[in-house]
């Protein structure tokens, strides 16, 4: 598969974790996604981020 193929990261850049609420307050990934995240495949990073609960990284 090649980096074309590849669901984009939803990092912005914006690395500061929101301890409260245990997710990034840039790309609202956990810990263990963002850590995840390089070895995942497409399936499972559409999982990531189609995740309920949290707001979307543009709002």
């Amino acid at each position: 598969m090649s980096e074309d193929d590849c669901v984009a990261s939803p990092c912005v850049g914006v690395c500061r974790m929101d301890m409260e609420r245990g997710w990034c307050r840039g790309c609202f990934r956990t810990l263990e996604e963002i850590a995840r995240w390089a070895a995942a495949d497409d399936t499972e990073r559409l999982r990531i981020l189609d995740r309920g609960g949290r707001p979307s990284a543009g709002e």
